[in-house]
């Protein structure tokens, strides 16, 4: 009886200990993606679209092509002309990239994406609606 009144007390503290001490990583996620991205000039390789079960992939390797480039500033202006800024978010343990820019004529040009994959020379973006997804492929190498 003694042990049972003893467990049913250290149980709800140990609960409360080990949620205590879980750290939210979030913030150290976005702040490496600004280390990673920062000051660098993002070239488009290739694109690979879904639809269904079609796959097509376009490449631009070796190819003049569209591409960004993303401050530590946080300012963001690419091959079109479309300036603006760009900042990192996490939802439900997603990191995602939001741009609100504007074209050379003015008009908003507002995107968001999901990070696939990000490190120093690479990094992989996704569009998906319900129709369809759009993987974007970029590299810092020309």
């Amino acid at each position: 009886m003694k042990k049972n009144i003893h467990n049913l007390v250290l149980f709800p503290f140990l609960i409360i200990f080990f949620n205590a001490c879980t750290k939210d990583n979030s913030n150290i996620e976005i702040d490496l993606a600004y280390q990673i991205i920062g000051d660098k000039t993002w070239f488009l390789e290739s694109i690979q679209t879904t639809v269904g079960n079609n796959i097509s992939t376009n490449n631009f390797i070796g190819q003049p092509t569209y591409y960004i480039n993303l401050y530590k500033n946080r300012i963001t202006k690419d091959s079109d002309g479309i300036t603006g800024n760009y900042s990192f978010l996490k939802s439900i343990n997603q990191l995602q990239i939001s741009i609100v820019a504007k074209t050379v004529n003015g008009s908003n040009s507002n995107y968001s994406y999901q990070v696939v994959a990000l490190g120093d020379k690479q990094m992989i973006l996704l569009y998906a609606n319900n129709i369809s997804s759009t993987k974007y492929f970029y590299s810092t190498r020309k």
